[in-house]
């Protein structure tokens, strides 16, 4: 199953319901259904914690990043799995093998910026709003008190095509 962002950017913003999310990847979990979070837009600190699934408080198997890790200065992609899905790819066959990679992974201009940017987000003196900000954002989900949206979209399909 995959998650879709909290905040989908693509032509305008849409806000998923962050308890739909929830239940949606508590049911996939029991289900043992894999769960993959696409954190390109919502990953590292643009909610005020580090990535969306801990905003959710969940653990999805594979996680997905994008340039935000780079500060945005320079592309760069990178799939992070958990050790049960990493371990299940182990082996001498192509039959077990994950044939997947981006288009922007792993070149060193790349990896230097992610390094420089990662430590700088995380480091209070130069991301203000690492904790307060985070804090109150996951404080007023875990309340369940509405933030001020007239509505929250499940998906960014355009309303046009379905009206």
């Amino acid at each position: 199953m995959l998650a879709s962002e909290l905040i989908q950017s693509a032509e305008r913003m849409h806000m998923v319901d962050p308890l739909f999310q929830q239940v949606l990847v508590k049911e996939c979990q029991d289900k043992k259904i894999s769960v993959i979070f696409y954190e390109v837009f919502t990953g590292f600190w643009r909610l005020g914690t580090e990535t969306a699934a801990e905003l959710l408080h969940c653990s999805p198997y594979i996680v997905c990043f994008a340039k935000l890790m780079t500060g945005g200065i320079i592309s760069l992609s990178a799939t992070l799995a958990s050790n049960s899905v990493f371990e299940s790819f182990i082996g001498d066959s192509k039959l077990k093998v994950l044939l997947l990679g981006h288009s922007y992974t792993a070149h060193a201009l790349g990896c230097t910026a992610a390094t420089k940017s990662i430590k700088w987000f995380k480091d209070p003196q130069t991301n203000l709003h690492i904790i307060s900000e985070g804090t109150s954002l996951r404080e007023i989900l875990d309340s369940g008190k509405k933030i001020g949206f007239e509505h929250w979209d499940l998906c960014a399909f355009d309303r046009t095509v379905w009206d």
